[in-house]
């Protein structure tokens, strides 16, 4: 009997086409491919010009909390050109090169050694990250390395706790400042947790399988399934439509994957660019939106294997996710994963409108969107009415 081959590397070449093509890639494509997690990518300088001032504290922020949530967290330093790739920076940083992440915390300084510390009493602390060189060599040689003065503001016993040694064994701390001040890109691959009977944090999970196809028609007709981005309004609701209720406020996670392009063969052609919009709608909606409403979230539109949105605090109430690709007519197939601490009961809608009622009337012809924006209380023969602020769809 012929032993089943259980080589992680032997299913990876079969899956795409050659060794070869296990060279490189992106970072989060690897670390989905390794743990079946949801993978994001941030991208440092990007995340900090469009946050604001406190962008950096809120990234570290996020950082501490996956990666005490046990998510899986790698850094890298773009390499420009392939001259650049493994080249080691002035600071003992090497570019094109993963780094994993292992420790995210705030070190106390020892009053004793701070000015500000010592004469108010208050301690003073740092934000620290710790990396690992899967080399084992060519360590961080800036601020806060292993045998570097900094360290005198530390205490023994909190180094003792900390691992804090000299030996070059590719593992160091760095200041935040300087984290990002190098690396360009973080990926981070959180593993939900989605037991049942778990002591821990809890998400449910739903996943669906769909695709964005044309069906052979043309454009913007009911069957054709592949609309595009909001750039393209005219066709942008023929993309399938999810539809989710929210009945508590919470977080809610979307991890869109497209399917890899010609799977199984040496062919390496380039993803179809993706994305994913969520928009509050009414809270009547049973059937598919024919026009686009103001979006609440959209994630990043890249050309990569997965996408990845996070929305916090979503208020009650229904919302419609349309996964889509960037330009209308492009066809591939696609799974769409959602995560929420609460049940958001999502599914796909597929009808336009209501069915025909009992007596014969007419599908509807026009769509009147009414809007209540004032609340009172009437009381009429003993009875009491209430009216409440709403949407509502007829």
């Amino acid at each position: 009997m012929a032993r089943r081959n259980i080589d992680p590397v032997t299913h990876f070449i079969r899956l795409y086409g050659c060794y070869e093509n296990l060279v490189g890639g992106h970072l989060s494509d690897a670390l989905q491919d390794v743990s079946g997690g949801v993978a994001e990518t941030v991208n440092v300088a990007k995340f900090l010009k469009t946050g604001g001032p406190d962008s950096p504290d809120q990234l570290f922020n996020n950082m501490k909390e996956a990666f005490d949530n046990e998510a899986l967290i790698v850094a890298a330093i773009a390499a420009n050109t392939k001259d650049e790739i493994e080249q080691t920076l002035d600071c003992g940083l090497v570019k094109g090169h993963a780094y994993a992440v292992t420790a995210v915390k705030y070190v106390e300084l020892d009053a004793k050694s701070s000015t500000f510390s010592s004469l108010f009493g208050h301690h003073d602390r740092i934000r620290m990250i710790r990396l690992q060189n899967p080399w084992g060599e060519k360590e961080w040689n800036g601020p806060w390395s292993d045998d570097s003065k900094e360290w005198e503001q530390v205490t023994e016993s909190q180094k003792n706790s900390l691992g804090i040694t000299v030996d070059e064994d590719g593992e160091f701390w760095m200041p935040w400042y300087s984290f990002v001040q190098y690396f360009t890109d973080i990926s981070v691959c959180q593993l939900f947790n989605t037991k049942i009977f778990s002591t821990s944090r809890r998400y449910h999970e739903e996943v669906f399988y769909g695709e964005w196809t044309t069906n052979g028609v043309k454009s913007g007709a009911p069957d054709d399934f592949a609309g595009g981005c909001l750039n393209f309004s005219a066709t942008f609701c023929n993309n399938p439509q999810f539809l989710l209720t929210v009945s508590q406020p919470g977080e809610i996670m979307f991890a869109l994957t497209q399917r890899e392009p010609n799977e199984g063969t040496k062919r390496r052609d380039p993803y179809v660019t993706i994305g994913i919009h969520v928009m509050k709608v009414e809270n009547n909606r049973l059937h598919r939106i024919h026009q686009a409403m103001a979006p609440i979230g959209t994630s990043d539109y890249a050309s990569a294997r997965s996408v990845f949105l996070h929305l916090r605090d979503v208020p009650v109430g229904r919302y419609i996710a349309v996964p889509t690709t960037y330009a209308p007519r492009e066809q591939t197939t696609f799974m769409l994963r959602i995560y929420s601490d609460h049940k958001v009961e999502p599914r796909l809608l597929t009808k336009h409108a209501p069915s025909k009622g009992l007596f014969g009337c007419r599908q509807p012809i026009s769509v009147t969107r009414i809007t209540i924006i004032e609340a009172f209380l009437e009381q009429e023969k003993g009875e009491e009415r209430i009216y409440a602020h709403n949407e509502l769809y007829y």
